[in-house]
């Protein structure tokens, strides 16, 4: 049996020719454990930065202001967007579209630019179409807003304030889960 799980070898005391690989040998867990947690890791400090200062930003003063531009436009991929085409074998094929947003907004009398929607960097699509619909209301030129500022830097904006908890921070989250699982199946079998 492939994984382990119990194996006809073993009731007649042969050794089973899948247990290097099983769940069933205690160094292949250890190896499973160390590649999920690193790579869960990687995935999860990736957003550490942007978490707090998102989850911060709920709570930054708001500011009245009006969208200046909206345009989502061809543009080069973010380096995860790169890394899947690539690894789908048409890196350089495929067109990726960004958002483009320019807002103006006044504290204390002195007029400010941003650009920045959420609290994580730039992020690039697939197709105009799979941009966020939350995104929407600000096509608007002119269209009057609210705009979340940094109380200390009152330059650094946000439209929407609060965490962006993406697919890469969940999945880091699974990864690093599943090697704990493993670490307890190791010390569990050794």
């Amino acid at each position: 049996m492939a994984f382990g799980w119990g194996s006809q070898y073993s009731k007649y005391g042969i050794k089973d020719p899948d247990y290097e690989n099983s769940l069933s040998n205690p160094e292949v867990n250890l190896k499973l454990a160390k590649y999920c947690i690193v790579i869960g890791l990687i995935l999860i400090f990736q957003h550490l930065f942007w978490l707090p200062i998102g989850i911060y930003s709920s709570f930054w003063p708001k500011a009245d202001g009006k969208i200046v531009s909206y345009k989502v436009s061809e543009t080069k991929p973010d380096w995860i967007s790169y890394i899947f085409a690539v690894l789908d074998g048409e890196a350089g094929e495929k067109t990726h579209y960004g958002l483009k947003i320019t807002y103006e907004y006044e504290v204390n009398g002195k007029q400010f630019f941003g650009s920045r929607v959420w609290m994580e960097p730039e992020t690039t699509w697939e197709s105009e179409g799979s941009v966020p619909s939350e995104v929407y209301e600000y096509n608007k030129p002119g269209k009057k807003i609210k705009v979340s500022y940094c109380p200390f830097k009152k330059d650094f904006s946000v439209l929407i304030p609060g965490p962006a908890v993406n697919m890469f921070f969940v999945i880091g989250l699974f990864f690093f889960c599943m090697g704990i699982w493993a670490y307890s199946r190791y010390k569990k079998l050794s």
